[in-house]
């Protein structure tokens, strides 16, 4: 249900916010995201239902690589005042989201028939992940596993720099700060 209402304010956020603060879209997303996330994790172990999870599991697998640069942006725009994307160079950041979907490709080859079996199985013994993710995938799903909080940690690391760096400047109002530090303390928690 949480994830449901964070999908549904995520919306609402993006809604109301696109015109006057278009960076807020990066923060709505990174909502979004989380929400799928813990939707999957929802069909996986409570649910058990195959149809969602076969629809779900490998097919998203890239988009948990985004909150980081999204993150990122975010702070860049804000505490800078430019743009969302400033270069061609911001496009590197979305890098790890590339190398995952093409790691992903084989599983997005094989019909639907066949992710639903890989689903019940998975439901059945959910270590089969492991086995299932190095029959269908380029490399394995521990580094897919681990490389996602270092990636992301990385990024919360640059997102602390820019706000030491930037938070001096005269354009940066003192609600804004509070708000960029507050929740950068809760995503190092």
């Amino acid at each position: 249900i949480l994830s449901i209402f964070l999908l549904l304010t995520s919306l609402i956020l993006i809604g109301y916010n696109w015109r006057s603060h278009p960076q807020t879209i990066l923060i709505a997303l990174i909502f979004i995201i989380y929400a799928l996330y813990s939707l999957l994790y929802y069909f996986t172990i409570a649910s058990k239902n195959d149809f969602w999870y076969a629809l779900m599991f490998g097919n998203l697998t890239p988009l948990w690589f985004l909150p980081g640069p999204f993150l990122y942006f975010y702070y860049r725009s804000t505490l800078c005042n430019t743009k969302i994307f400033t270069s061609w160079k911001d496009s590197l950041h979305f890098i790890p989201c590339l190398i995952q979907a093409i790691n992903m490709f084989p599983y997005y080859l094989i019909p639907f028939a066949e992710k639903l079996k890989i689903a019940r199985l998975i439901h059945e013994n959910p270590d089969l992940i492991q086995v299932i993710g190095e029959k269908f995938t380029l490399y394995s799903i521990a580094f897919d596993f681990a490389s996602r909080p270092l990636l992301f940690t990385a990024y919360l690391t640059a997102c602390l720099w820019l706000l030491i760096k930037y938070s001096a400047s005269s354009h940066n109002h003192r609600y804004t700060l509070r708000w960029l530090r507050g929740f950068l303390l809760i995503l190092f928690i």
